[in-house]
């Protein structure tokens, strides 16, 4: 096994000057490099290149004051690239990145010592990196930046090899330290990457015998990213790529868990009534999310606020990163969450077991003081928000009185904040509203090809850009409506007919949801539909044992693969790591409201339903 190495840090930019003609030398990257250097050769058995390196052979350090120009780096990541013999290569690269602007299309650079603005030298092209991943037979391919723009790699990287999903002969791993748009920060004499990832490769935060692997250092830095006091509030946003399967580093060194109990005894110890996510991962919301904490933390702002946006959009979802993220960054000591007549699962309980009529500020009052522990009266609940700063959230705002429940809850909060989340646009004069509106193009492709990926859908894999972005047009960019696209599209295993079925909805999101869901119904078995009828009427979804327990077999390792594959109930785990299934609120509401065809129980089956709906024997 042979690991290589290309690890840069520029600190020298002799001809790179800014508009008072001053050298636009770095402080950080040459140190950035060198520790990413030493980590690589003690822990990983990397054949480690660095560029500049001291004159001195038999010291292995970087040249603080060295000079890289654009031929020498050219060449040397044409080698690691594509020179034989070696399973894994990885370059790192700290230094100065650039973005060209000229001719109406923004081409990303890194910059080299002999990068000349004013004589059109740029440096290297990010797209020249990609072409040499591209073309490598190497089948393990990592790149770190740590520069400013490294983003803009992120689209070069994903229009080479979206197509080539499908392998399996090459891993490629990419973390970028900020959008195409942004400037790269530095943090206690490193670049906040350079930082992040220092602190998630250390042997010593995992367990002896654990494989510390790309996805592992891809999602600790981005929680190490978010919990950090001030990053989230930095004007940059890391950025990932991946394909293929993980990438392994090194294992673990550590004989304990402690900070990881650490950790969760701080988040255990705070009110976290949050409902388990819906989905693997949001797409497309982090400017949203970040936009909303620093909104909700500061002292100047309305103390209530409403995510506003049609069904399918997301908001509750986003809600639930925002609730999450605001613990984790110690925010607030709390977050007490409400979901207005339809009952949610909070972990393992389920937070009400029946539905109500309407959420008045007597219920929403009762639902506060069960969460705070505390008597059931309106002084006992402003007590309680006086003592502790707390995130109240109302869900489904929109099927509450919500209006009566503002004009009480506003002379209560004091430190404290509410959200919410509505269909409806609430223009009440001390709420600041807060529009979610479709995922932009980029990120409704990186949904879909991400779900063709996990769903092993070649059609989609293989869709052209004209085809993504008139999916993108038709489904207005809401993720529930994407979701329905994939089922479709694994269904017919082809795209231009469902792209032709689509053109009825005409823009319309919700003739779009009922267009698909009328689909997927004529389509799936009768299994399928008792199944989904069931866990409609089960506000707080069920667990597979329940199913099996309760209601026998139901065909339902069939029905839960082919609901799966339409994207027609969610999946998810308790802390117990029981499997349990719900649905996209907008899909329950059509099931119960008889968009779909009418269900009729049998006597046993409506004593199941009473059963685990009321208590009832």
């Amino acid at each position: 096994m042979v690991r290589k190495a290309l690890v840069v840090g520029i600190n020298r930019y002799p001809d790179l000057t800014n508009n008072q003609g001053k050298c636009q030398h770095l402080k950080y990257a040459a140190a950035d490099a060198d520790a990413i250097a030493r980590l690589l050769r003690e822990y990983g058995q990397f054949e480690v290149e660095i560029l500049p390196v001291k004159e001195d052979h038999e010291t292995f350090a970087i040249d603080q004051k060295g000079l890289v120009n654009a031929k020498v780096f050219k060449d040397k990541i044409f080698d690691l690239f594509q020179a034989d013999g070696k399973t894994t290569a990885l370059l790192f690269f700290a230094g100065h990145g650039l973005v060209d602007p000229s001719y109406g299309k923004e081409k990303g650079y890194f910059g080299t010592s002999d990068t000349d603005l004013d004589r059109d030298k740029w440096g290297v092209e990010f797209d020249f990196l990609a072409d040499q991943m591209g073309s490598s037979n190497i089948p393990e391919q990592i790149v770190w930046l740590n520069c400013c723009h490294s983003g803009q790699l992120t689209e070069a990287i994903f229009q080479k090899f979206h197509n080539l999903t499908t392998e399996t002969s090459v891993n490629r791993a990419f973390i970028a330290a900020c959008r195409g748009s942004e400037i790269a920060n530095a943090v206690d004499g490193h670049g906040v990457l350079t930082h992040l990832l220092l602190e998630v490769l250390k042997p010593e935060r995992y367990g002896i015998g654990k494989d510390i692997n790309s996805i592992d250092v891809e999602m600790g830095v981005e929680t190490e990213f978010n919990n950090h006091p001030n990053f989230p509030t930095y004007t940059q946003r890391p950025v990932y790529f991946h394909s293929g399967r993980p990438i392994k580093f090194w294992q673990g060194k550590s004989t304990s868990y402690i900070n990881t109990q650490k950790l969760n005894e701080e988040a255990e110890s705070k009110e976290n009534f949050t409902p388990d996510p819906l989905c693997r991962r949001v797409w497309g919301r982090d400017d949203l999310v970040t936009e909303i904490i620093s909104a909700l933390k500061s002292p100047e702002e309305l103390s209530i606020f409403c995510l506003s946006g049609g069904p399918g959009y997301g908001k509750t979802e986003a809600a639930k990163a925002i609730a999450k993220a605001v613990l984790k960054q110690n925010s607030f000591d709390g977050v007490l969450w409400v979901t207005a007549r339809d009952t949610e699962l909070v972990e393992t309980k389920i937070s009400n077991n029946q539905r109500s009529e309407s959420l008045t500020w007597d219920k929403f009052v009762e639902e506060i003081a069960i969460q705070l522990r505390c008597p059931n009266s309106e002084n006992s609940v402003r007590q309680y928000l006086k003592e502790k700063k707390r995130l109240i959230v109302l869900d489904n705002a929109e099927t509450s009185d919500y209006e009566g429940i503002l004009a009480n809850i506003v002379k209560i909060l004091n430190d404290s904040r509410m959200l919410l989340t509505s269909r409806v646009k609430n223009n009440t004069r001390f709420v600041k509203l807060l529009p979610i509106e479709g995922l932009d193009y980029i990120s409704s492709k990186n949904l879909l090809l991400e779900e063709a990926k996990y769903k092993e859908i070649p059609a989609l894999m293989q869709a052209t850009e004209k085809q993504l972005h008139r999916i993108h047009e038709l489904s207005c960019g809401a993720p529930l409506a994407l979701h329905f696209v994939v089922g479709l599209v694994k269904d017919e295993d082809a795209i231009d007919p469902v792209l032709s079925a689509l053109e009825q909805a005409s823009g319309e999101v919700e003739v779009f949801y009922k267009f698909t869901l009328e689909t997927a119904w004529r389509r799936i078995s009768e299994a399928s539909q008792r199944v989904l009828h069931i866990i409609g009427e089960l506000n707080a979804g069920i667990t597979e044992s329940e199913i099996l327990q309760g209601w026998g077999q139901l065909g339902w390792p069939e029905a839960r693969k082919e609901l799966n594959r339409w994207y027609l109930i969610a999946e998810t785990r308790d802390v117990k790591d029981e499997k349990r299934y719900d649905l996209h609120p907008w899909v329950r509401a059509s099931v119960r409201s008889g968009l779909v065809e009418k269900w009729e129980p049998s006597l046993e089956e409506m004593k199941r339903l009473s059963q685990w709906k009321f208590g009832i024997n």
